[in-house]
């Protein structure tokens, strides 16, 4: 029989199609691997996850696991990597401000918008805020810092130059994302906080609040 030159045999299209279909299992058991170990460690912290918990809310076999991440903290560090380029695309979102107030207010409200859009995200980047060995404070603070430090070199902010105000602003802001990501907050919350944190860092009251109205 002549097969048309645009028609693969069935010998050769089967094996093309059990690749395609094993590769998307391989996607889907990956996933489910990442979306359990997400979850412990939002709800129970880094330390208390373990491969064994993992794989049985994954609803696989044990030995999968180390068929896709080579150990436990393995697959923490990508669900960090996860969290930390959400932070920086958030950052990258915002419009380029004038003034460092205005800056400020656009990250914010960027990731108080993403808390409330993806709460398990917000709920692990609580987790690893708070843990030097993951690179997500430094990315949450990339652009925040400068924009505090100029922000009071042009007498926009009263506050000390020190570590302390980025903590005040880091401290609220993540504290603001769960309880956005819990969903108890009322509509002007992220307008609310933000502008509570301009105040913080010594910006006049109407000007804060008119740079948190902006938004996005």
């Amino acid at each position: 029989m002549h097969i048309p030159d645009n028609v693969t045999p069935l010998d050769q299209a089967r094996p093309d199609a059990d690749k395609a279909w094993n590769e998307k299992k391989k996607e889907r058991t990956r996933a489910q691997l990442l979306e359990a170990a997400a979850r412990l460690v939002a709800d129970r912290g880094i330390d208390a996850a373990t491969v064994n918990d993992i794989v049985t809310l994954a609803n696989v076999a044990p030995g999968t696991f180390y068929n896709y991440f080579p150990s436990l903290e393995a697959i923490i560090e990508e669900l960090a990597l996860g969290v930390r380029e959400q932070v920086e695309a958030n950052a990258r979102s915002r419009q380029r401000a004038r003034d460092p107030g205005s800056r400020m207010a656009q990250v914010m409200r960027a990731h108080l918008a993403r808390a409330r859009d993806d709460a398990l995200w917000a709920r692990l980047l609580a987790q690893f805020v708070v843990r030097a060995e993951y690179p997500v404070r430094v990315a949450l603070l990339a652009g925040l810092e400068d924009d505090i430090i100029d922000g009071i070199g042009k007498g926009q902010f009263t506050a000390e130059a020190d570590e302390s105000a980025p903590d005040l602003v880091i401290g609220a802001l993540v504290a603001g994302m769960l309880r956005v990501a819990d969903g108890h907050v009322g509509r002007d919350y992220d307008r609310n906080l933000t502008a509570n944190i301009l105040r913080g860092l010594g910006m006049v009251s109407a000007a804060a609040l008119e740079r948190a109205q902006r938004g996005l």
